[in-house]
């Protein structure tokens, strides 16, 4: 022990005091052998020989919430409860949760909803179960149907059950056993069969996206293990994400001549051709001459699906000639063969006699051929007249005399407004704009091109296309932005911005609503109830700050947390620019901090000042109008950057987020306003004093309402209001004109009376008096 008078010195190590706090309870433990020191509690007498001492047992108590850390204690964190028998911080068991640290119970889920694991921190994790029919790898939503052949009857499940054997169901998701039939005609239990050669009666089906076989048209179902999606691979011909699409290659009008294009399975096609044509894709005119149907030498022309025969000279007098004279013809239309001459000759146009042998011989076989022709040719031919009278392409008096064109080109040849041209051939169509084909029959697809812009719809019409605009757009082809700002539909000066089928109205500070029409007011508090962290105002600013002042009344009387009146962040860099801990205030910029130190949380309204200029990082800290602080090298020649999230109430521990309750602001505050230059004594003299409600530049007090989040509540507030009426002291007159905002009362003291405190005082914007009223004593 330590000699009368001394103690143990503080700056010995832990081993030294282990090893005194021994030598302590030795001296202890002889003096009880030797019966110099009896302890005695209840009636019994305490055995103080036999005590031990072990220094690694101490350990530090922390209060019910929080657990030991390296020698500090910390509060249990969300997700987490405080569980008061064996002192430690236990996860939220499976169907509670919570939001809040230190707490010692969980929140239950609301009823008919659990999570899917331990450790849930919001109510958002709180699922629905799976319905009846139903399962999911939790049991939890989001859930899946029962494939075929299965059922479920029960709520939150994560297998099914399987139909007995040889019973089927018609649909998926199936929530009981009477689903399960016997297949009929039409049905097969194929699957089900194959299911239960795999499992066993009692089985259950793990869920497999592929087993209600959702590829359509042949395609091949493929899926991950553990997996609820699937993915089809489509055979030839079919698209989609089922394999639901037949994929239609006529679309394209592959087939050409007028053809009509046949859709096969597999993505084929065939072609119909008109006819005339052949081909696979009907790119083959059929030559109409190659089986040489004119006769006696004379020209045959081709046409389409027809053919004319310009007949040699001698061979082209007119139908009125005599009657020998209209025998001479390219070849034989008459039925009556008692019109020819006895020998069959034909009359050449020369003066000569025909009545060489060999022409005769000649003439005798070719009318032999011309007899065998007919008589071979007799059935098609007596077809082909009939067509050919009706086409004009192989009349027979045309043929007689080959002096005029036939007439191909009737009211019908040319369709759609065609314009048809006789030809020697046949005839040609010039289509009119939106047809082609041989009789312009075909009607082109002018959406093909997808001439329309701008996600419009585009309608085929007869020779043309009308597209039908999505709202914002204008234009045959709907290539016009419809500008919406060109009314001028924003109000108080606001910046319209042209939007898709819309506009945006980016109002000037003070003003709110779709067209800026509302005009916000700065005679407004705000009140943060609870320390929550879903209680904020938030808003962004884009442009950097070289220096800056900011201004504010707030009153509090919260001891418990450290509260942040605002903060500010960027991505990456969370503490920006924040004023926090209104029981030893700190400012903090670009994560360097500036400790005020006042202590602001005594429930009266105190304005609070703040000036910053990044040149020389020189600031200073006005309180009620009194210089608390100032300093330099503050975020000297570091700028704050733009584009961040500004938040008041709340402390951001990341980038617009990571909020706690523990750094809430808890009170009332007004006036919030920041500019982007350093105020003068004077301007500040004039914010507490004045109610001009000159706003920020940068942010504008009567702006911040209207971003509001959660259950602050916004309210009339009595800034700017008169101050109280000043009563005379005892033994003195107080003497004003005014009792507004920079208002001065003067206060005197009677003869033989002094006066103790300000003699004068002024009316503040809080409509308070600055200070007490004085004495006279």
């Amino acid at each position: 022990m330590c000699p009368p008078g001394q103690l143990i010195s503080t700056n010995s190590s832990d081993s030294d005091i282990s090893r005194r706090l021994r030598r302590v309870m030795q001296s202890l433990q002889q003096e009880a052998r030797q019966g110099l020191l009896d302890l005695r509690v209840d009636g019994k007498q305490l055995d103080l020989a036999h005590v031990t001492f072990d220094p690694d047992l101490q350990m530090l108590r922390c209060p019910q919430g929080s657990v030991p850390v390296n020698d500090s204690c910390v509060n249990c964190p969300v997700g987490t409860y405080y569980n008061v028998s064996t002192a430690e911080c236990l996860d939220c068991p499976i169907g509670s949760f919570q939001p809040q640290e230190g707490q010692e119970s969980c929140v239950q889920c609301p009823a008919g909803r659990s999570t899917t694991s331990s450790h849930a921190k919001t109510e958002l994790e709180c699922k629905e179960p799976c319905p009846r029919g139903h399962v999911s790898e939790t049991g939890l939503w989001p859930c899946f149907r029962c494939p075929h052949h299965s059922y479920q009857p029960d709520f939150g499940k994560t297998q099914c059950l399987l139909c007995p054997l040889g019973h089927v169901t018609e649909e998926s998701g199936a929530v009981s056993v009477e689903s399960c039939t016997r297949p009929t005609s039409n049905q097969s239990s194929e699957g089900n069969l194959l299911l239960h050669r795999m499992l066993s009666d009692e089985a259950v089906v793990n869920f497999d996206p592929c087993f209600s076989q959702p590829c359509r048209n042949g395609g091949t179902c493929t899926s991950e293990a553990s997996s609820t999606l699937y993915n089809c691979t489509c055979p030839d011909g079919f698209a989609g994400s089922n394999c639901e699409q037949a994929i239609n290659v006529c679309e394209s009008n592959p087939c050409l001549g007028g053809g009509q294009c046949v859709q096969a399975d597999g993505g084929a096609f065939s072609c119909v051709c008109a006819n005339g044509f052949t081909g696979d894709l009907c790119q083959v005119d059929v030559d109409d001459c190659a089986n040489s149907p004119c006769e006696n030498q004379a020209e045959c022309l081709d046409g389409v699906d027809s053919f004319r025969c310009v007949c040699p000279q001698g061979y082209s007098e007119e139908e009125e000639e005599e009657e020998e004279e209209e025998e001479l013809k390219c070849d034989d239309c008459d039925d009556d063969d008692d019109d020819d001459d006895d020998d069959g000759e034909y009359d050449d146009g020369d003066d000569g006699d025909n009545d060489d042998d060999d022409d005769d011989d000649d003439d005798d076989d070719d009318d032999d051929d011309d007899d065998d022709d007919d008589d071979d040719d007799d059935d098609d031919d007596d077809d082909d007249d009939d067509d050919d009278d009706d086409d004009g392409d192989d009349d027979c008096w045309e043929r007689r005399t080959c002096a005029d064109l036939i007439n191909h080109c009737t009211d019908q040849t040319c369709r759609n407004g065609g314009t048809c041209t006789n030809t020697p051939a046949g005839f040609q169509c010039a289509c009119a704009t939106g047809f082609f084909g041989t009789s312009c029959e075909v009607d082109k697809d002018e959406c093909v091109t997808s001439p329309c812009e701008n996600g419009a719809t585009c309608k085929d019409m007869p020779g043309s296309y009308r597209c039908e605009c999505v709202l914002g757009f204008a234009g045959n082809e709907c290539q016009v932005d419809i500008d919406e700002c060109e009314s001028t539909p924003c109000q108080h000066g606001a910046t319209c911005v042209d939007l898709v089928g819309n506009y945006r109205c980016q109002c000037k500070d003070g003003f709110s609503g779709d067209q800026c029409e509302r005009e916000l007011t700065a005679h407004y508090q705000l009140d943060f109830i609870s320390p929550t962290i879903m209680d904020y105002a938030k808003m962004t600013f884009d442009t950097p700050l070289s220096a800056l002042s900011i201004s504010v009344w707030f009153r509090t009387s919260d001891d418990q947390n450290q509260g942040t009146i605002f903060s500010y962040s960027v991505p990456g860099q969370p503490d920006t620019f924040t004023l926090t801990d209104y029981a030893n205030l700190n400012l903090i910029i670009n994560g360097q901090v500036a400790r005020i130190g006042a202590r602001l949380n005594d429930n009266r309204w105190h304005h609070f000042v703040f000036t910053w200029s990044s040149d020389l990082g020189d600031w200073k800290a006005y309180s009620d109008g009194i210089i608390m602080d100032q300093n330099t090298d503050l975020s000297r020649g570091k700028p704050i950057p733009g584009q961040g999230v500004f938040i008041v109430g709340q402390e951001q521990d990341s980038f617009g987020g990571n909020l706690s309750p523990a750094e809430t602001f808890v009170g009332s505050l007004t006036q919030l306003n920041i500019w982007n230059y350093v105020l003068t004594l004077e301007e500040v003299e004039q914010l507490r004093f004045g109610c001009d409600h000159s706003s920020g530049n940068v942010i504008a007090w009567p702006s911040v309402q209207a971003n509001l989040h959660g259950n602050v509540a916004s309210q009339p507030t009595s800034f700017c209001q008169e101050c109280p009426r000043p009563a005379d002291p005892k033994s003195g007159t107080a003497s004003f004109t005014a009792t507004t905002p920079g208002s001065v009362v003067t206060f005197t003291c009677a003869s033989g009376h002094d006066i103790t405190g300000k003699q004068e005082l002024r009316c503040m914007a809080s409509a308070q008096w600055e200070d007490q009223d004085p004495l006279c004593i």
